[in-house]
Order: C-alpha cells, then structure tokens, then sequence
C-alpha cells in the first residue's frame, strides 16, 4: 500500500513540474 502511495506521489510531482516547465 505505502509502496503504491509513494509511486503516485512520484507521478503526480513529476507531471506537475512537467506542465509547469512547459508552461
């Protein structure tokens, strides 16, 4: 469970730096 939470974070941050960089 923890491990799934931890790779969802890690999408979700990644994503958003994304979009933000792309902005």
């Amino acid at each position: 469970m923890g491990f799934k939470w931890i790779f969802v974070l890690s999408l979700a941050l990644l994503q958003a730096g994304y979009y933000r960089r792309l902005r």
